[in-house]
């Protein structure tokens, strides 16, 4: 089997991202923030993969004409597709895209990863993986904010609340390895008024001084 690797990174519509934000963000402000972490995990990818011999495929999942062009311009690959499908749905056919295209492993990072470091990704897609494996690094609050399939589709993905718990779940019904790497700068993406507090804190200027209630 091919040895080569892939890396999702799904991404929402602009005009829905950080919904969960609404009441402190306004739309713009919001999709300021989207993109904004967006790039950073694209640009922090690249670094990471270059820093490995084994050769990694990046491609952004996204069903958005505007997140497509963002991803052209910055000369990223994109999987599309337009069924109207939930999160789940949507990467477990990127699974099989992958599966079928011979990729040994998929790894999805989040587009909304805070602050990821580059030594942390780099750890977590050069981290070792059987032939029947799944890597999880879990969120703070239980999310699934990385996950690495060897194969693609070795399990059925389940994102949502508590995500983490339900993919240890599946891989133990499913009769497969699970590896859990937590990894600290991987731990925090922005949902929350309490996940972008933490992310102020560290960069306070990243929005004008009162545009947050």
């Amino acid at each position: 089997m091919s040895e080569k690797a892939l890396i999702i990174v799904p991404m929402k519509d602009l005009e829905r991202c950080k919904s969960r934000l609404r009441k402190n963000l306004s739309q713009p402000m919001r999709q300021e923030l989207a993109i904004h972490l967006f790039l950073q995990t694209l640009r922090r990818l690249r670094i990471a993969t270059k820093k490995l011999t084994r050769p990694f495929d990046i491609f952004v999942l996204t069903e958005s004409e505007d997140v497509r062009a963002i991803c052209d311009w910055q000369a990223v690959k994109t999987i599309t597709f337009k069924n109207g499908k939930s999160l789940s749905q949507y990467l477990n056919l990127a699974a099989e895209w992958a599966a079928n295209r011979d990729y040994k492993s998929m790894c999805i990072v989040p587009a909304d990863l805070a602050d990821p470091s580059i030594d942390d990704l780099v750890k977590l897609i050069s981290h070792p993986t059987g032939d029947n494996c799944v890597l999880l690094c879990p969120a703070k609050d239980l999310g699934t904010n990385a996950l690495v399939a060897s194969p693609p589709n070795a399990i059925k993905f389940s994102y949502g609340r508590k995500s983490f718990l339900s993919h240890m779940k599946l891989a133990v019904l499913n009769d497969v390895h699970s590896v859990i790497l937590p990894l600290e700068s991987l731990k925090l993406d922005i949902d929350v008024h309490g996940d972008l507090r933490v992310f102020l804190d560290k960069y306070p200027g990243f929005f004008e001084v009162g545009a947050l209630k």
